[in-house]
């Protein structure tokens, strides 16, 4: 074989090999949607490790996150990065990610606040191994959870006597 071919050959070789990526590396895309978007930055600003931008993070989109516990969670995964989505819709996640340090999984849940989807109401992780139960809800008691978490809100900004329905805010609360 002249070192022409075998030149040509060597570079075909190396293109195939460094072109094959296996199948289960592959990250899934993010929905475009408010929810989906609020993953991405979680997860990105999660991974990054640095405690300051995810705190500048934390404080526009989720102020109730303890960034002492999110670092510790972060020190201890190596940061997750997303396996797959298991549902979604506008403005909630269902998904499963993958631990870097490790490789356990977790399924993921996240939820915006319908007034400000740049907010985030609910982010819950649970090992994926678990034996808790899943739960599986119809578009219709989607909204009604969405609805209550945007009433409980609502309800806790108005003080004990809207609570408990005699108060002069205004909300009319299902009772």
């Amino acid at each position: 074989m002249s070192p022409r071919p075998c030149a040509l050959l060597l570079a075909a070789l190396f293109a195939v090999q460094t072109s094959v990526v296996p199948a289960d590396t592959a990250t899934p895309p993010f929905p475009d949607t408010p929810a989906g978007h609020a993953l991405a930055g979680w997860l990105a600003a999660f991974n990054s490790g640095d405690s300051g931008g995810f705190e500048a993070f934390a404080k526009l989109h989720a102020p109730w996150v303890s960034v002492a516990q999110q670092m510790d969670l972060r020190a201890s995964t190596g940061g997750y990065d997303l396996a797959s989505i298991e549902g979604s819709g506008k403005l909630w996640i269902l998904f499963q990610a993958k631990a870097r340090a490790n490789g356990a999984r977790v399924f993921g849940r996240l939820v915006v606040r319908l007034q400000d989807p740049e907010h985030i109401t609910l982010l819950d992780l649970a090992p994926a191994d678990s034996n808790s139960a899943r739960i599986v809800l119809d578009e219709a008691e989607r909204n009604r959870v969405i609805a209550g978490a945007e009433l409980s809100e609502a309800q806790s900004f108005c003080g004990a006597r809207c609570l408990l329905g005699d108060g002069d805010c205004g909300h009319e609360f299902p009772r």
